[in-house]
């Protein structure tokens, strides 16, 4: 049992967690999210910006959503970068805690820090 929780990660198993849990949920939130804020802020964003020249109202509230879109989509980037580097502080700290026990040999200690997603600087 202690073995198998102690099985070290590879890049295979963090490309399978990405793949399998995290593009699944941030496919999950654009699909419900996106639709709503186009429902709710186009319609809106049109409404203020058509007095007479519908083309260029148009465009610019194209561009505004553009830029909304971009806005938020480097938020949640950031967020997930964010969590990584929790994550990764946390596996480092649990590492140097094994090693300082003696619990871990060095090839181990070595074998899980070439797995990390944030090089230590």
């Amino acid at each position: 049992m202690q073995k198998e929780s102690l099985r070290s990660l590879t890049k295979k198993d963090l490309g399978e967690f990405a793949e399998d849990v995290l593009l699944p949920a941030i496919g999950k939130i654009i699909d419900e999210r996106v639709p709503k804020i186009i429902d709710e802020r186009v319609p809106k964003i049109i409404d203020e910006r058509v007095p007479g020249i519908v083309n260029k109202a148009v465009n610019k509230a194209k561009l505004e959503l553009m830029d909304h879109f971009d806005d938020k989509i480097a938020d949640l980037r950031g967020d997930i970068i964010i969590l990584l580097r929790r994550e990764d502080s946390r596996v480092q700290l649990l590492i140097d805690k094994l090693k300082k026990k003696n619990i871990l040999e060095d090839k181990d200690i070595k074998e899980l820090e070439e797995i990390r997603v944030f090089v230590r600087a």
